[in-house]
């Protein structure tokens, strides 16, 4: 391989296809000669990947941006949170780190199978549509979480785990909802 990005530079920069005057011996020593690549032009070459040119990262308007700020304060939060055991003192903090976690995925989501061209190429025209396919995924890994946290033994609740587990997949319910009207809000008014 390094052959052959040597005889091709050299082939950019001089304009021959020439192998012998490109300083290669002959042509039947040389990878890209073997492999027939005598003839190679600059405009046939990519300038970039193809799927990569579809996708927009953190440009204006971008949901990818909002999600990373979530995504941070959410990681923050779950770090504190084991280190101070604050779900096991406080009710409430595990409500808002499933509300927020099931929010960010919704986003990433949505730009995932919408925005970016990877899946689908734009939204559906139901807008219910989109909104199913986002919640059922968002669902899909909220009860993951859940059977790894019952497969390792993490429930130290007085509720039970099946109460537990209704409250946790409501609220990532309600964290992909609002995620799914945000990011077809944001989209829309740009």
């Amino acid at each position: 391989m390094q052959g052959y990005l040597r005889y091709y530079l050299a082939k950019v920069q001089t304009g021959s296809s020439n192998v012998a005057a490109l300083g290669f011996a002959n042509e039947n020593t040389h990878l890209a000669s073997k492999l027939g690549y005598t003839r190679i032009t600059l405009s046939k070459v990519p300038t970039s990947v193809g799927i990569f040119d579809r996708i927009k990262l953190m440009q204006k308007g971008s949901l990818l941006f909002p999600a990373f700020v979530l995504a941070t304060i959410g990681a923050i939060l779950y770090y504190l949170g084991n280190i101070f055991y604050l779900p096991w003192t406080y009710w409430w903090y595990d409500v808002v780190l499933h509300f927020l976690v099931s929010a960010t995925g919704g986003i990433c989501i949505f730009w995932g199978m919408f925005d970016s061209g990877l899946i689908f190429r734009g939204r559906f025209e139901n807008r219910v549509g989109s909104i199913l396919l986002v919640l059922i995924c968002v669902l899909a890994v909220g009860v993951g979480w859940d059977i790894w946290e019952y497969a390792n033994n993490l429930l130290d609740n007085t509720e039970g785990y099946a109460l537990d587990t209704m409250n946790d997949l409501i609220l990532d319910s309600a964290g992909a909802l609002l995620a799914v009207v945000f990011a077809s809000r944001k989209n829309i008014n740009g």
